[in-house]
């Protein structure tokens, strides 16, 4: 029996915040685990990709024989190349173990949700972000093994951050056209700001350091917290994206923990509780409250959080999570 786990790559080399959590995530497989590796590779080129798809991944599926074990990273983003490997899975009669990344339909594309249930329930196990997640699923009539991961790990041999102070301002890293409430920040509280953007005018107190790589980001972040929050609204997580916290683990958050920066993090987000019982940042309603939750801290207090948020970012950088999880399947299948 072999453990195969399926990574999307791009043939071009492009920069894509996605690909950190699927390698490694594959990078655990194959080092801890001696997972053989099987690249879902995407070109560029929409008139050529289908085809690409159908001759490059069925090639590579030939591999998977009966009683093999196909750990997928889900989702693929093309429809074509999923049900090519559901198909040839069950053909051969291999056992599914999906891995959720994102979840579209409950994202930004409800039109997916048939398809995607449809996809889950042919798995032998889920692999969930966290509770909540679990019972939407089950909610929404996923009828298959369920277990939960708690956090994304974010492997990393940079130092952690030095350049945190208590009463510097926050930072928000990621794609800032997506994060609309930035410029809704004039007299709430200073921001740095870190990401791509079409539009670089913000409120004077946000500050647009630029874009980087995931990997440069650690020489370039500075500020007091990491800001997770999502929608257009100050006073809560509005939108689609602010639903989606209430059931997703953002990878900013394993990125911060593991350069050892505390969060501040949404109060209804579904990592809210890990936070708060492990003592890694501080939990709000509206982004208003960042002013008065900061100030009560006291430099003792806040020092404390930067050291849990270290010793939680040395079990990330080792992927302590991702083993738990993987172990634990191995040794039931």
């Amino acid at each position: 029996m072999t453990n195969y786990i399926v990574t999307r790559t791009y043939r071009e080399n492009r920069r894509n915040s996605s690909k950190k959590p699927n390698s490694d995530f594959s990078d655990i497989c194959v080092k801890h685990f001696d997972f053989v590796r099987l690249d879902f590779i995407m070109i560029a080129n929409k008139v050529l990709r289908a085809p690409f798809v159908e001759i490059n991944w069925r090639n590579q599926l030939r591999k998977i024989k009966k009683n093999d074990i196909v750990w997928i990273q889900f989702p693929l983003y093309s429809s074509l190349g999923t049900n090519i490997l559901f198909n040839y899975c069950k053909k051969v009669k291999a056992k599914i173990i999906i891995l959720i990344h994102d979840i579209q339909y409950l994202r930004d594309f409800p039109t997916m949700r048939n398809e995607e249930i449809s996809w889950l329930n042919r798995a032998d196990t889920i692999i969930a972000h966290n509770d909540s997640m679990k019972q939407q699923f089950i909610d929404d009539g996923v009828f298959v093994n369920i277990v939960t991961l708690k956090i994304f790990d974010f492997l990393d041999s940079n130092p952690f951050v030095t350049k945190l102070k208590k009463d510097d301002p926050i930072i928000f890293a990621g794609n800032l056209d997506k994060a609309p409430f930035l410029r809704k920040m004039d007299q709430i509280y200073p921001v740095n700001a870190f990401g791509i953007t079409k539009d670089k005018n913000f409120p004077m107190n946000v500050n647009y350091f630029g874009s980087f790589d995931q990997e440069e980001l650690a020489y370039e972040l500075q500020g007091s917290f990491s800001l997770i929050w999502d929608g257009d609204s100050t006073e809560t997580c509005s939108g689609p994206l602010g639903e989606y916290l209430k059931i997703n683990n953002p990878y900013k958050v394993s990125m911060s923990l593991a350069l050892g920066i505390p969060v501040i993090i949404w109060k209804k987000a579904a990592l809210a509780n890990f936070i708060s019982e492990n003592k890694l940042g501080i939990c709000v309603n509206s982004l208003q409250e960042i002013k008065y939750k900061i100030h009560e801290l006291s430099e003792n207090e806040y020092q404390a959080l930067i050291i849990n948020a270290q010793n939680q970012g040395e079990r990330l950088r080792n992927g302590f999570y991702s083993k738990d999880v993987i172990k634990a399947i191995v040794e039931y299948y």
